[in-house]
């Protein structure tokens, strides 16, 4: 009966499985435009379900935007369907310790959807993030979301649900 509930409710979250190459900026509204910092992608986050399965999420350089903005890309290279939201968290490294960042946002609830092989991009604007909820503090950061992969969805079960981290560096 729980998992029937639980089906019915992500049913009703408008799920969406197609390729989402195209989205329409599913993780800021807009864009303001640059200031004087700068933001360097610096590493992947990444989660191996096993050895020739894994999720991939990048912060790219925005050719296109002479660095006032970037592409987040997710690419599922595994054989199950890849479900996340639009929400997502920042934080901040202060000495050893991550720090997690207040942002002041409401998130549309809805549940995306990759299949197995696809990938997704979306234009993301960190410069403009760290200026309106950190101050423009220069520093490194991770920009945060989770993720779950099922098996036949929407009957079927949550393979793994993890978080992935890609980290950038304002200068």
């Amino acid at each position: 009966m729980k998992n029937l509930f639980f089906i019915t409710i992500i049913l009703l979250l408008s799920c969406s499985c197609s390729n989402t190459n195209n989205m329409n900026n599913p993780f800021l509204n807009e864009i303001p435009e640059e200031g004087t910092i700068k933001a360097y992608p610096i590493k992947e986050g990444r989660f191996d379900l096993n050895e020739n399965e894994y999720v991939t999420m990048q912060i790219l350089p925005n050719k296109e935007a002479d660095n006032s903005s970037h592409i987040l890309r997710i690419d599922n290279h595994t054989e199950k369907v890849l479900h996340y939201g639009k929400e997502f968290s920042l934080e901040y490294l202060n000495g050893n310790n991550w720090e997690s960042i207040p942002l002041d946002m409401l998130w549309e609830n809805i549940l995306l959807g990759l299949l197995p092989g696809e990938i997704t991009e979306g234009q993301i604007g960190l410069v403009q993030l760290v200026e309106k909820y950190n101050n423009g503090k220069k520093g490194r950061y991770k920009w945060t979301k989770d993720f779950s992969l099922w098996v036949d969805f929407p009957f079927g079960d949550v393979v793994a649900a993890f978080y992935l981290s890609p980290e950038f560096e304002i200068k």
